[in-house]
């Protein structure tokens, strides 16, 4: 006689997600409330529809591909510094800063 230890034949992560997708899926909450600057909780975004948390995801990381693309212009920078559009920190200019403290 045959014993069924199950009532379901289904496999058990058809219930759930599988922990390749739970850590892609909280990696991406993580990344939305962080770099989302407060504008969202961990518990609105883990409940968002998924295109909506994908849009939003894709959304924050081209502003910061963006962001990151300006930012990292050597030259433009040092003409920016040149130019006095950037203020060096005195410390970087070899001056002296007295704390009181």
């Amino acid at each position: 006689m045959l014993r069924r230890t199950s009532t379901f034949l289904l496999p058990l992560t058809f219930f759930g997600l599988t922990p390749e997708h739970r850590k892609y899926v909280l990696d991406q909450v993580h990344q939305i409330v962080f770099h989302g600057q407060g504008g969202y909780s961990f518990t609105d975004v883990y409940e968002l529809p998924i295109h909506l948390r994908k849009y939003i995801f894709h959304k924050i990381k081209q502003h910061y591909d963006e962001k990151n693309k300006t930012d990292d212009d050597p030259e433009g920078l040092a003409k920016k510094i040149k130019s006095g559009q950037v203020e060096v920190p005195d410390f970087m200019k070899g001056k002296k800063i007295g704390y009181n403290g």
